[in-house]
């Protein structure tokens, strides 16, 4: 079962193939790989943007203060050299089955710092997108942050930001990422990367840290629709909350409805109802807590720039553990509190958007 080779892709992906053709861009002519629109700008060519937790993604080093004493070789996950080489060539691997092309951008969650987010972009199977690493470190109690990948191909970083999300009682996680990149057709495109507190102390306990979280996020993107309204804005990131949830509800204010153009933002996971409809999964039941979230403005494009067309978890069987007890679920790279799986790639599957 883990050794699958078969494909499943989401009809609303349109098409995925189980191996990269060539990256846009690279080699031959860069207008082979793009459409004219009426205006005569250069569009991109249809493609996809991805988010995904990587589930722990650590080096080796013990670095004071980062809660990474179990990512190491003497730590309890015996986290050598070995095993992290596998670990980014499991991830790259999974990265190159979300499209036809290689993506033009990759939102992270789970990464320990920039050095592990460079040496993923450097990987073989991805080093021809020439993907450049915008990272924060933030003051995550677990050491964790997250990150973005921008594909050389898709235009120019503008500004980039950490925003912090700022808990009662001292507590501390993940900053959220802005960045606003230039498409090389012209348009500006705002992207944040969240990853929002966890569920470990119980949902409805946790549940007022994801509505702070929700509502910084919101300010944020209120001042962009306050100057623009019709701007092109893409929330991506692991909310650890549904679409049924109040901090998306309410505290982001989406919807699910693409065709409800009175809402800010739209959530297109919600379409999803195929196999397997989910980013992760618990005793055999999936949910989404990985999100593609856009605004009117992406999704509704009327002036030929680039719009978001639909979103949905990577339905690939290797990415799958068919476990006999609890079901169908990510296939991981650990489970319990020490049992390390080197065939694993992540706890959760990645969220393909695709654009054109």
């Amino acid at each position: 079962m883990r050794n699958s080779v078969i494909l499943f892709c989401p009809a609303l992906l349109l098409a995925c193939a189980a191996a990269p053709a060539p990256y846009p861009g690279a080699g031959g002519d860069q207008n082979d790989t793009t459409i004219e629109n009426p205006s005569g700008a250069a569009r991109l060519a249809p493609g996809t943007f991805v988010f995904y937790n990587v589930e722990n993604l650590f080096d080796t080093n013990n670095d004071e203060g980062s809660g990474d004493d179990d990512f190491t070789p003497e730590g309890k996950l015996k986290w050598t050299n070995d095993r992290y080489t596998n670990k980014l060539n499991r991830l790259a691997e999974a990265l190159t089955l979300t499209g036809k092309e290689l993506p033009y951008l990759i939102g992270l969650s789970e990464v320990e710092n920039a050095r592990v987010v460079k040496d993923l972009s450097h990987e073989d199977a991805l080093a021809q997108a020439q993907y450049r690493v915008v990272h924060f470190d933030s003051p995550d109690e677990r050491g964790i942050d997250v990150a973005l990948l921008v594909a050389k191909d898709l235009g120019e970083i503008v500004t980039q930001e950490a925003i912090a999300v700022n808990l009662e009682g001292g507590d501390a996680t993940r900053d959220i990422l802005h960045v606003e990149i230039e498409v090389r057709s012209g348009e500006r495109l705002h992207v944040f990367v969240n990853h929002w507190p966890s569920r470990r102390e119980g949902e409805v306990e946790s549940a007022p840290k994801r509505m702070i979280a929700a509502k910084t996020l919101r300010t944020s993107v209120d001042r962009i629709l306050a100057t623009d309204a019709k701007a092109r804005i893409l929330i991506m990131g692991d909310l650890n909350d549904t679409t049924a949830n109040a901090s998306l509800i309410e505290g982001l204010g989406t919807s699910v409805d693409p065709k409800d153009t009175k809402a800010h933002f739209v959530d297109l996971v919600a379409a999803d109802h195929g196999k397997y409809p989910g980013s992760v999964a618990r005793d055999g039941v999936w949910s989404y807590f990985d999100h593609m979230i856009v605004s009117q403005g992406l999704l509704h494009s009327k002036d030929h720039g680039l719009r978001a067309v639909s979103a949905a978890s990577l339905k690939e069987e290797r990415l799958i553990f068919h476990h006999e007890k609890y079901g169908d679920q990510p296939n991981r790279t650990f489970s319990g509190r020490d049992s390390y799986h080197a065939n694993g790639y992540s706890d959760h599957l990645p969220v393909v958007l695709l654009v054109e």
